[in-house]
């Protein structure tokens, strides 16, 4: 007998309810984390406008200047490539219709919220289970650090979330191949660089991500295509913005002015002095107020007549001339920054005094940090198992390279924890899958125990 044509296998069946409880639960976890975020805003926030104040206030200075003056500056009149174009953009189009922060909030609330939704079809396809959505929940609100970030006046919440998507997209690329979704991650990780500097560590993830491609498909060529089909849309994202700082500024940059001094930050006599104890970027205000008397500074004496680009230029040099001084010095610190990446403390440790010496720095009246080290523990450990169980799946692999990419970038330069925190939220779904696997295992073995032990 011939069964009717609207009839589907069982198998069918059971996906497409699959599919529909995992959208299901996206959507209820998204609605969760958006509301949570919100009301996270209205408990740390006594006067909404605080928010200009948070953060990084320099973001809030360009939008205000595009908005009132129409141009990307820190100073309404000077162009800049100090910050990378669109986390100004996404506040300028709010200021555009109210200096009210609310509007902020709620729409970064509902990217994490977004994210979140990413994140939960990520476990439930990982696990097959709704409960673990719990778990990445629980370690979500548990690591208190990340969920403020993304109230506050930082690029994170919106980084975060393009690259989650990005995780999203390769793992469905690696699944099932289309063009579609080869120019859709070129894209998103290109927007992502745009939101945070990171141009050089998604060229280094891709050369990992291309060489475990070379292991496991046979086709060499067609591996080589699509890596060649996702730089060059990267790269066509990233064009505008380089196009306009060398028209703006007489550099052809596709990322920021700020590579220089980053470098320099983490590469300069002071810098083991300080870091990473304190906020490094203490080191910022030595470029417009160089101490009077001689000292390790003295190379520092023409920066504040130059302009960005040579500022930059410059302090890049200055980076590089210290690196080959000491290279085995650098390769010491850069441990010590490869260390600051990954510890469960929070990075920097603490606030303090800091006085210039001829030689390099003394801190003083020490205050630490709150420090929330079990929340980073916990993911940590439950990554562990996660990881093995999920090792042939694609998004491991993207972790695995945005892991190695971003400790490289910041073995170079300096880390800080907040660098890692859109990683943590990477890490979720394995780790949720990590709980789901020990518990089942554990379940399984004491049940065991108990039946034998009723035979007995």
């Amino acid at each position: 007998m011939t069964p009717p044509l609207n009839t589907l296998p069982r198998d069918a069946y059971s996906s497409k309810n699959q599919d529909r409880k995992a959208i299901l639960l996206a959507i209820v976890t998204a609605l969760v984390i958006t509301i949570f975020q919100i009301q996270l805003a209205n408990f740390i926030f006594t006067d909404i406008q605080d928010f200009w104040q948070s953060g990084s206030p320099s973001y809030g200075i360009i939008a205000h200047s595009i908005t009132e003056k129409g141009i990307f500056s820190l100073d309404q009149i000077t162009p800049t490539a100090y910050r990378p174009p669109l986390y100004p953009l996404f506040l300028a189009a709010f200021l555009s219709f109210t200096n009210n922060p609310e509007p902020i909030i709620v729409a970064q609330s509902i990217f994490a919220g977004l994210t979140f939704a990413l994140l939960t079809l990520l476990t439930y396809r990982f696990t097959k289970k709704s409960w673990p959505t719990l778990v990445i929940i629980f370690l979500f609100a548990l690591g208190i650090f990340i969920p403020l970030d993304n109230v506050v006046q930082h690029e994170t919440v919106l980084f975060t979330f393009l690259l989650t998507l990005g995780g999203y997209i390769f793992t469905s690329e690696m699944e099932a191949h289309t063009t579609t979704k080869v120019l859709a991650l070129g894209f998103v990780l290109g927007l992502s660089c745009l939101v945070r500097p990171l141009a050089p560590a998604v060229l280094l993830a891709s050369g990992i991500w291309f060489l475990w491609l070379l292991r496991t498909h046979k086709s060499k060529i067609l591996v080589a295509k699509r890596l060649a089909l996702f730089l060059l849309t990267f790269l066509l994202t990233l064009l505008p913005w380089g196009i306009r700082n060398w028209q703006a500024l007489g550099t052809f940059s596709l990322s920021t002015t700020t590579s220089g001094i980053n470098l320099w930050k983490g590469n300069n006599p002071a810098t083991k002095d300080i870091y990473p104890t304190l906020e490094i970027d203490l080191f910022t205000p030595l470029l417009t107020e160089i101490p009077s008397e001689s000292g390790w500074w003295n190379s520092l004496k023409n920066v504040p007549t130059m302009s960005e680009v040579e500022q930059n230029e410059y302090l890049f040099s200055l980076g590089m001339q210290y690196i080959q001084e000491r290279p085995f010095h650098f390769l010491k610190m850069g441990l010590t920054k490869s260390w600051a990446l990954w510890t469960p403390q929070n990075v920097p440790l603490a606030t303090g005094v800091i006085k210039w010496t001829p030689s390099g720095a003394i801190i003083s009246d020490i205050v630490p940090y709150y420090d929330n080290i079990i929340a980073t523990l916990v993911l940590y450990l439950f990554l562990l198992p996660g990881l093995w169980k999920q090792r042939r799946s694609p998004f491991v692999w993207y972790l695995v390279a945005w892991s190695i990419a971003l400790t490289a970038v910041h073995f170079i330069t300096f880390a800080e924890s907040r660098f890692r925190w859109p990683l943590n939220m990477l890490m979720l779904p394995i780790a949720a899958a990590g709980f789901e696997h020990v518990s089942s295992k554990t379940y399984y073995f004491f049940k065991k125990l108990i039946i034998k032990w009723q035979k007995n």
